[in-house]
């Protein structure tokens, strides 16, 4: 479990992570999930191009960033 004190709720998580932030301050790391191209599961393959773009972050949903 990690406890983060911070009032406005802010948190960086790599994109290759599946975070749905609750109301709690406490983040259980038993409810995080990492997609298969997170480089701890990826191993020595190349990481892809379209991966490799910015992603905008709205409160509702992701999407992404045009250049």
């Amino acid at each position: 479990m990690v406890f983060l004190p911070n009032p406005n709720n802010v948190y960086a998580v790599n994109k290759e992570v599946v975070f749905n932030p609750g109301r709690s301050a406490f983040v259980y790391l038993r409810d995080l999930q990492v997609t298969d191209q997170h480089w701890s599961l990826r191993g020595n393959h190349a990481y892809p191009a379209e991966r490799q773009k910015p992603l905008r972050i709205n409160r509702q949903y992701i999407e992404e960033s045009s250049p």
